[in-house]
């Protein structure tokens, strides 16, 4: 009897040992879990304060932008660089394709009406972009008139045209603002020997 009620105890106290055991770790796990869910951002904002994602500003510096505005304010030799660098390493997306056409038949018409006395360099440079904005619209009608009026000249006067096209080839700024310059004191010193002209009568006149 006696040995009975000892084997009784002993199975009772196991089982009690047992149901511990089993509730630590239940609670053991639970924590660990716990834990990995923050390391691993699984428990939503943490995940997000950990990877960083929350603290990064994009870049403020959008060149397309930048083009537009050199455009609008007439520098295409800039609008054109920026653009053309935009489509080193990739073909140009449709919005740019347009830009760029836009600017390099906007750079043609500017030092075709700049004044610039070396009309062989105004002609080279403008086959250059003409070719260009025909490299992007085969059938643009602009620069086919272009390139088949500056081909012409070259040709009557014994010049090759280029066969290799440089988009970023202009013309020398600090000449065209001299030309420029020239043209504006010329009108100047006009109006000045107009008005000398008109006091000189004056005063026969009187």
């Amino acid at each position: 009897m006696s040995r009975n009620l000892s084997i009784l105890l002993i199975i009772c106290f196991l089982l009690l040992v047992s149901c511990t055991t089993t509730t630590d770790d239940s609670n053991g796990n639970g924590e660990g879990q716990q834990g990995t869910s923050e390391i691993d951002g699984t428990d939503g904002t943490s995940g997000a304060i950990d990877d960083g994602s929350s603290n990064i500003i994009p870049d403020p510096t959008n060149p397309a932008e930048d083009a537009q505005s050199a455009m609008r304010s007439g520098d295409m030799e800039t609008a054109i660089a920026i653009l053309e660098s935009m489509t080193l390493n990739i073909p140009p997306d449709e919005l740019t394709s347009r830009m760029l056409i836009d600017a390099h038949l906007g750079y043609a018409f500017q030092i075709s009406a700049s004044g610039y006395t070396d009309l062989e360099a105004v002609n080279l440079v403008q086959f250059h972009h003409y070719v260009r904005v025909l490299n992007l619209d085969p059938d643009n009608s602009e620069a086919l008139a272009g390139v088949t009026t500056a081909g012409a000249w070259l040709a009557d006067r014994g010049i090759e045209p280029p066969v290799e096209i440089d988009p970023l080839i202009f013309l020398p700024v600090t000449d065209v603002e001299e030309s420029a310059d020239s043209d504006e004191n010329t009108d100047a010193e006009a109006e000045e020997s107009t008005d000398d002209g008109e006091e000189s009568v004056e005063a026969e006149e009187e």
